[in-house]
């Protein structure tokens, strides 16, 4: 299921001006953006679209539109829970800023501080900064092979372990391109972001995300993975995906080895 809301805000924002006239110039936005996320869930021939304006933080207008299955007809609606994906990045981004905040971590250190003396890794890595990883700078590739694709680790410690193998695996090969100049969108480089959090927290990327971001912030449905259809009766949205020119509906995922990058659940 594709979340595009944060290109259908701004023409929802762009339209207020012809309330302005208005008492209240917020008072149709419900209208507005009911029209604009229907239109382009239809113009993008998405399955189903939710978006929502946010100002002073406070909810002043959402929407969505179409179904949680396609062909199945049952809309998707107000409390559903949608997998925000590649958003992910910006709350791994948040949390390692709060470790940073601390001292814990500095935007500046690099794969040679974490991984000290670690001969396995290729020496062109060992400048690579948080801040490269974070900004698509770090010369890293755009994903992991399907090898790694296809490993679904439990929770806790196993799952560590395979996240920091398939970072290791990746840090023992020259990166891509040159390190600290190209932009490459990477989720291998927030994946190794988020590796480099877990070693000195001590803890899953996971916990972090639920100490440092949804605990202050008082999230209370924020979860990781698809939304899970109890029984299969359509009680939260599928995930969707074009297949030869067809949509194809699935309860596949990513792997839980790139959360840092793109695997959660949020309404």
């Amino acid at each position: 299921m594709k979340a595009i809301s944060f290109l259908i805000v701004p023409l929802v924002l762009s339209s207020i001006s012809c309330f302005a006239s208005e008492e209240d110039p917020f008072a149709q936005i419900d209208k507005l953006l009911e029209r604009h996320v229907d239109e382009q869930r239809k113009s993008e021939n998405l399955v189903g679209l939710g978006a929502i304006v946010i100002q002073n933080s406070k909810i002043i207008g959402l929407s969505v539109s179409g179904e949680r299955k396609t062909g199945e007809g049952v809309p998707v609606s107000h409390q559903d829970l949608w997998h925000i994906g590649s958003i992910t990045k910006s709350f791994t981004a948040t949390m390692i800023a709060r470790l940073v905040d601390r001292g814990d971590l500095q935007w500046d250190t690099s794969i040679k501080d974490v991984f000290p003396d670690d001969k396995d890794i290729h020496s062109e890595w060992n400048d690579v900064t948080l801040g490269d990883l974070l900004s698509h700078t770090s010369g890293a590739t755009p994903n992991f092979s399907l090898f790694v694709s296809l490993k679904h680790p439990n929770a806790g410690s196993e799952r560590m372990a395979a996240r920091e193998s398939a970072v290791r695996h990746i840090l023992s090969q020259r990166p891509d391109v040159t390190p600290g100049g190209t932009f490459v969108y990477s989720n291998v480089g927030y994946t190794i972001a988020g590796v480099i959090a877990e070693k000195i927290a001590g803890v899953s990327w996971e916990n972090l995300i639920r100490k440092e971001v949804f605990s202050p912030l008082g999230i209370e449905s924020g979860g990781f993975g698809a939304p899970e259809d109890i029984e299969g009766k359509l009680s939260q949205p599928w995930g969707h995906k074009e297949l030869f020119g067809f949509t194809k509906s699935g309860k596949e995922d990513n792997t839980p080895i790139i959360g840092p990058a793109g695997k959660y659940i949020y309404r």
